[in-house]
C-alpha cells in the first residue's frame, strides 16, 4: 500500500477517535462564541509572553504572572473554555502518542541503554 494512502487512512481513523470528536465539538462551541474565543486568545497570548521570558532565561514580570493567574481563574469558571482546553489536551496527547509510535518505528529516537 502507498504511504500516502496509509496516511489518509490514519487521518480517517483519527477522525473516528472519541478524543478527536470531543475536541471538534468543543472547538465548534468556542468558534461560535466570540467572547469565549477572545478570552482563550488573550489567555494564550499571556501564556506565550510568560513562556518567552522563561525561554530567554528571564523571570517573567510579576504583573504578567498576575494577569495570567487572573485569566486562569476566568477560564476555570467558564465551562465552555475549560471543556475545550481539556479536549485539546486529550487530543494533543493522542497525536503525540501517534507521533511517538511512528518515530519509534523509524528508529528516530535514541534507545535507553
Amino acid at each position: 500500500m502507498n504511504v500516502y494512502d496509509l496516511a489518509h487512512n490514519l487521518a480517517r481513523a483519527i477522525k473516528e477517535n472519541e478524543y478527536y470528536k470531543e475536541f471538534a465539538r468543543a472547538k465548534k462551541l468556542i468558534d461560535g462564541d466570540a467572547e469565549a474565543k477572545k478570552i482563550l486568545t488573550d489567555f494564550r497570548n499571556r501564556q506565550m509572553e510568560v513562556e518567552k521570558a522563561r525561554l530567554l532565561g528571564q523571570k517573567p514580570p510579576a504583573d504578567k504572572m498576575e494577569a495570567l493567574h487572573k485569566m486562569q481563574e476566568i477560564i476555570t469558571a467558564n465551562q465552555k473554555i475549560k471543556s475545550y482546553l481539556e479536549a485539546e489536551f486529550k487530543f494533543g496527547r493522542l497525536m503525540a502518542d501517534i507521533q511517538k509510535i511512528i518515530g519509534e518505528g523509524l528508529d528516530l529516537f535514541e534507545k535507553n541503554a
